[in-house]
């Protein structure tokens, strides 16, 4: 009896366990053919399957073969998801420009599911802040929202503003003064490995201001970096090329589910305190640059 008991709590566990590791594959099959995109929703749903946990030997031997066929088909058919992405995003964005009440319910779902699939791939390929922005706007809120960090100092585009706000400060005669805005604008091109991805993904068309305070001889800079999170009506990111077939994200997708209802632009604030004689001032020159945003800047990102 103990022994039935421990099996049943084995088979259910494996069971829950198969699950979790399936929902995200089947979320994903579920937006590709909202997308349009069949024959490679097929393929994750089979992908999904390989994970059942049933326990017979024919079963078995079924997901062996499946796993080999699935791994041919997915090996001579590799282009296919970009190709079938390429073509549907092409064809809603013809629509798109004859005005955003010319898409579906159905294509409004399947963009939207997109802007969700690009803010957790932000995680993922190491650009978590624009990938928080992105993810915000799927819910209605505060038309200003805040978060502290100073990651904007791996760009040295930033950091030269700060210099400039570091000038005013010393230069003003006072103890405290709240600074004159900089302007900094990546003008939605991210080429180049002088620039910092991360940073001018998250904070193109940056306002940058706040207040130093002088502390003893030297002084502190409490930073406010003010950035709008909304889409064109036009634009393009290129995410780079795959067996011929461009990969981008038409912007004006999203501009279109902004003008629906469906995706809600806010501002987003950056804020970070930095004083004067921060060593990373030092150097104007040289992005900072972690290992995910190397490997997309010699992919093309941008």
């Amino acid at each position: 009896m103990e022994d039935r008991k421990e099996e049943g709590l084995g088979g259910c566990l494996r069971w829950a366990f198969a699950a979790v590791m399936a929902a995200p594959l089947v979320a994903l099959a579920t937006w590709m053919f909202v997308y349009d995109m069949p024959r490679t929703g097929s393929m994750v749903v089979a992908l999904a399957a390989l994970g059942l946990p049933f326990r017979s030997a024919a079963f078995r031997v079924g997901q062996a073969l499946a796993l080999v066929v699935l791994c041919v088909v997915g090996w001579q058919h590799r282009t296919v998801p970009f190709e079938e992405y390429a073509a549907h995003t092409q064809e809603v964005a013809d629509r798109c420009a004859q005005g955003p009440d010319t898409l579906t319910t159905r294509d409004l779902a399947g963009v939207w599911g997109l802007n969700v699939l690009m803010g957790l791939g932000g995680f993922v390929t190491g650009l978590p802040e624009v990938a928080q922005e992105t993810l915000w706007m799927t819910a209605a809120g505060a038309e200003e929202r805040e978060w502290s960090s100073d990651f904007a100092m791996r760009s040295p585009r930033v950091r030269a503003a700060v210099v400039e706000l570091v000038h005013q400060a010393e230069q003003s005669g006072v103890e405290r003064l709240e600074l004159a805005p900089e302007w900094i604008s990546w003008g939605g091109s991210y080429h180049g490995s002088h620039i910092s991805l991360r940073v001018a993904l998250a904070l193109d068309e940056l306002e940058l201001g706040g207040m130093a305070t002088r502390v003893g001889d030297r002084w502190r800079l409490d930073l406010r970096g003010r950035v709008e999170v909304s889409y064109p009506r036009r634009g393009r990111l290129v995410l780079g090329s795959v067996g011929g077939t461009s990969v981008h994200v038409d912007k004006s997708l999203y501009w279109a589910l902004q003008e629906r209802g469906w995706l809600h632009p806010y501002h987003a604030v950056w804020t970070w305190t930095i004083w004067a004689d921060d060593p990373r001032l030092d150097d104007l020159e040289t992005p900072l640059h972690g290992w995910q945003e190397r490997l997309l800047l010699r992919l093309g990102v941008g």
